[in-house]
């Protein structure tokens, strides 16, 4: 998961973006009677989500709103998406993680808005922006209608936790024809049993060994005749020139991104250094 800078407006913006927009009367009743319900439950959104206790915020309509879940829906599905002012700030977001990339699995283009918690069973944080996570289409369809129900069902919030700079997704090279690589969540030392448990969360719910492995294999194909060369003539230019593509990719893309960890792997790998004794990769 990719850290990415969390929204500057809150929900009374919103609030007050959707106003600008002339909405009728009796929808600016709506949003002035139930304006500072809406602040409230934001304001609770926001400590339970870096408490880790998001399980605790009520599904459906707390009895403080007066909106119909529909009515909340349709301010995202209505206003949010269709209506001139509102529609800026939902472009603005789809267009705020670094590089167009999704933070969920740092694989994808970001083409579409996820509600964090999703809307059909939050409807009252429809158009929270801190519920607001720009991201791929895959991920927002693989996430599904999933919440968490305990502190270790909780999954990675991009504006919220920073778990990018510790190496706890490793790779492991398969002895295969061909070969291929297999990614997995490694426990770190200074990891206490929740850390662990929300990281295999997280790794599961966005599939990320099935979109880490398909990138590094076909890394690994499209580099096999440059390796090949490389061991032909020393196999100490293919340590070299491993190690450096390393530390290239941790310098540039970071310790969590699948170029870095599947070079991690290769570096520390003998028999892959070595040639591959019994495969085909290097023939």
């Amino acid at each position: 998961m990719k850290s990415i800078n969390r929204p500057l407006e809150n929900i009374n913006d919103i609030l007050d973006i959707f106003f600008s927009d002339n909405p009728q009367s009796n929808v600016q009743g709506q949003i002035t009677a139930n304006r500072a319900s809406l602040v409230f439950l934001e304001g609770q959104y926001i400590s339970k989500v870096q408490d880790n206790t998001l399980f605790e915020m009520p599904r459906g309509i707390p009895n403080i709103i007066t909106l119909s879940k529909g009515d909340l829906i349709r301010y995202y599905k209505y206003r949010m998406l269709n209506k001139e002012n509102a529609r800026k700030f939902y472009d603005t977001l789809l267009l705020s993680a670094p590089n167009n990339i999704c933070p969920y699995c740092t694989i994808k283009n970001v083409k579409t808005v996820d509600h964090f918690l999703p809307k059909s069973e939050y409807p009252y944080l429809s158009v929270v922006p801190s519920n607001l996570v720009p991201c791929c289409r895959d991920c927002n369809t693989d996430k599904k209608i999933s919440y968490p129900i305990d502190n270790d069902t909780q999954t990675y919030h991009p504006y919220f936790d920073n778990i990018e700079n510790e190496s706890w997704i490793k790779a492991e090279l398969m002895c295969t024809e061909p070969l291929s690589f297999q990614f997995r969540v490694e426990r770190l030392p200074h990891w206490n049993d929740n850390k662990f448990n929300r990281s295999v969360n997280h790794f599961k719910t966005y599939n990320i060994n099935e979109l880490f492995s398909n990138e590094a294999n076909r890394e690994l194909r499209t580099r096999q005749f440059y390796f090949k060369q490389l061991l032909n003539r020393d196999n100490i230019q293919l340590i070299e020139q491993i190690e450096d593509t390393y530390n290239s990719c941790l310098n540039s893309v970071g310790v969590l991104d699948w170029q870095t960890i599947m070079y991690a792997c290769l570096k520390e790998n003998s028999w892959f250094l070595q040639g591959c004794n019994g495969s085909d990769y290097f023939l």
